[in-house]
């Protein structure tokens, strides 16, 4: 196991998943893959799992893969209170979003080690948020992004660039949002519109274009082409991560071991064709 790491947390790194499924309506998201329920562990199996890793292949970060950790709140805090009480060298990090955190979970989350939360936050505009199927609002993720910082949490928000009916404006607007919430890591994706789900419904019921015939195209292609919609993604990049206020943010939280592994995936990010 100690071959396995992920870049943003470390070494002798693991997958873990508590639920498979989701119970959002992501107009993006291609759900077929997972079933149509949501599907949960119970705690005891969840523990068995954890501390079969930790004993037996001597994990000590991990990332819990499910699509909404915290939507099984009872999972959670069992899950956090045996590692309180076991107060293991071991740190983790999952995926959830704005609306499914509160302080109160969050101080737990990160007592028993969480150090790092991704969000999915796409958009940067409530319309926007409300054509992907969100259920999210801007209100909503400045507060939660704001109790994530308060509690001194790492933060990973991802965002899309190209969504159906998505401008150049669009993706200028997001790149400034981004910069706004500020979080610890910031991703931009293009949206891929994959069959079977509502992004690529929509794009053919419109009559509208993808970047090639492929049976997975690269891109939804409207007012902005391919090439544009690249050269914004990695636009987003360059003016998220260089600028001095990030910088000094990193050196202000001591998180400068992060650094080095970081910088590798920002030059694999911007050199991407």
């Amino acid at each position: 196991m100690e071959k396995y790491f992920y870049e943003v947390l470390g070494r002798n790194f693991t997958l873990l998943e508590g639920s498979r499924g989701c119970t959002s309506k992501c107009s993006f998201c291609l759900l077929d893959m997972y079933g149509k329920k949501l599907r949960v562990k119970s705690p005891q199996q969840l523990i068995n799992e954890l501390e079969t890793a930790i004993h037996k292949f001597h994990v000590r970060n991990a990332y819990f893969m499910d699509l909404e950790f915290t939507i099984n709140r009872n999972l959670v805090e069992e899950i956090c209170d045996h590692l309180i009480r076991k107060r293991y060298d071991f740190k983790w990090t999952c995926q959830t979003r704005f609306d499914l955190i509160d302080e109160k979970l969050l101080e737990k989350m990160k007592r028993s080690g969480c150090d790092l939360i991704h969000f999915g936050v796409e958009a940067a505009n409530n319309k926007a948020l409300k054509a992907l199927g969100k259920g999210m609002t801007v209100e909503k993720i400045k507060t939660g992004m704001e109790m994530v910082r308060q509690l001194k949490m790492r933060s990973a928000c991802f965002f899309l660039m190209g969504a159906f009916g998505s401008t150049e404006e669009d993706m200028e607007e997001i790149m400034r949002f981004s910069m706004k919430l500020n979080p610890t890591y910031a991703l931009f994706h293009i949206a891929i519109p994959y069959p079977g789900t509502k992004f690529h419904s929509d794009v053919l019921d419109s009559g509208g274009y993808f970047s090639d015939n492929n049976l997975f195209p690269e891109a939804y292609v409207g007012e902005i082409t391919l090439d544009n919609i690249k050269a914004s993604t990695r636009n987003a990049y360059i003016k998220y991560y260089c600028r001095p206020r990030y910088l000094l943010s990193i050196m202000r939280r001591g998180q400068l071991k992060y650094l080095y592994w970081q910088l590798k995936l920002f030059l694999g990010f911007i050199s991407r064709k």
